[in-house]
């Protein structure tokens, strides 16, 4: 199922609108409900003592940076892909050229700067996206003890990967989500996880191009160790797991959404409103590239 409240925001027109993130407005909705005047509720107020924690504030910020270090490791992964575009575009342009006879054999892009410097840098940028993507699932492992009752103080986290086993025996309804969507988890982090194949397995991504006249410039982008090949396209392969990231993201949110309400810790948010989940910009996104667009909200 395509996720509706996190995901890239298209106008008429296809033009990036904005980037949805429901559960970042969600966990800042909790912070920003718990400066309420204090209440003689003493559970409501237990609630709102957690979300106006130091250990709280800080979690949150840490969740936020590692999306945002992620987006702009993305946008330099757009940056060298336009780069090595238009150094392949000049080549191929020189060359017709040159069957014209109006200049020489042109140099080829491998002694364009920009060309060589993006084709050193991708590596690093995807490394990056890849080391991002596996923190921000940790952070927000680390950010769901706070939805639960203040009394469960020695909830484990920090973890994506003991995550359904750490709500195992509090919410059964949340660990059945976290076991059905987690496959961009598994392609990420487990045995043969692109991320842990790079840190543990001496992985490293091999960059080359496919460029046709008159289209963008393809990168060709695999990953590969000392016994072969184990990603042949690492550009879609972080596309493919953003997906399931934000399809996760989506679950978790309708999930939480109903619980926090109930418990009236929460209010102003609803699952009929994905709309309401803008959180950027569309010029604020540095790596539109690599979301998935929001589904349809009916």
């Amino acid at each position: 199922m395509s996720a509706v409240f996190h995901g890239i925001e298209l106008d008429g027109n296809g033009k990036v609108y904005g980037l949805r993130l429901g559960i970042l407005r969600l966990l800042y909705r909790l912070w920003s409900s718990s400066q309420a005047s204090p209440t003689s509720d003493k559970q409501l107020q237990a609630w709102r003592d957690k979300f106006q924690s130091t250990s709280y504030k800080h979690q949150l910020n840490h969740f936020r940076q590692c999306i945002l270090k992620f987006d702009q490791a993305a946008g330099h992964v757009a940056r060298c892909i336009n780069a090595a575009d238009r150094a392949m575009g000049n080549f191929q342009e020189d060359l017709f050229r040159h069957t014209r006879g109006e200049i020489e054999l042109p140099k080829s892009p491998l002694h364009d700067n920009d060309y060589v410097q993006a084709n050193a840098d991708l590596p690093l940028f995807l490394d990056s996206m890849l080391y991002y993507l596996r923190i921000q699932a940790d952070s927000f492992a680390d950010l769901v003890q706070y939805f639960y009752r203040p009394e469960l103080s020695s909830f484990p986290s920090g973890n994506f990967g003991e995550l359904a086993k750490s709500v195992a025996t509090i919410d059964s309804a949340y660990r059945a989500i976290i076991l059905a969507n987690r496959k961009w988890f598994d392609v990420l982090a487990g045995d043969d996880g692109l991320r842990d194949v790079i840190t543990h397995q001496g992985g490293m991504i091999g960059v080359s191009w496919e460029k046709q006249v008159d289209q963008p410039a393809k990168p060709h982008l695999s990953l590969y160790r000392k016994s072969g090949v184990v990603e042949e396209n690492v550009f879609d392969a972080i596309k493919g797991i953003t997906s399931g990231w934000f399809s996760f993201l989506d679950e978790a949110y309708r999930h939480f959404i109903p619980q926090l309400t109930h418990v009236e810790v929460l209010q102003g948010m609803s699952l009929s409103e994905p709309g309401k989940n803008h959180f950027f910009d569309g010029d604020e996104i540095r790596g539109s590239w690599v979301y998935p667009v929001v589904g349809s909200e009916k």
